[in-house]
């Protein structure tokens, strides 16, 4: 697991820092829900469109990847969004 965190470092600190600033978003617009739903659906956006990059330039992309990731971000983006109800 080291070895594939010192190996990908910049594609796991840009997935970190994309993380942490969408919850600082999300955090920063409340109570405005509309917004908040906004930033909800673009961190899941950023979320599939970064696997599926970091994947793409690792040569490792398959639609099962692009399948992966796409429901991991919609079940997140589910539960966020059912907490914005």
């Amino acid at each position: 697991m080291k070895e594939e965190l010192r190996r990908h470092y910049w594609a796991y600190l840009i997935l970190m820092i994309g993380v942490v600033m969408f919850v600082v978003i999300f955090l920063g617009v409340w109570p405005n829900r509309p917004v908040q739903r906004l930033v909800i659906v673009s961190m899941a956006l950023f979320y599939w469109l970064w696997g599926a990059l970091t994947h793409f330039k690792t040569k490792t992309i398959s639609k099962s990847v692009v399948w992966e990731y796409g429901m991991v971000a919609t079940l997140a983006a589910i539960l966020l969004l059912l907490i914005t109800v």
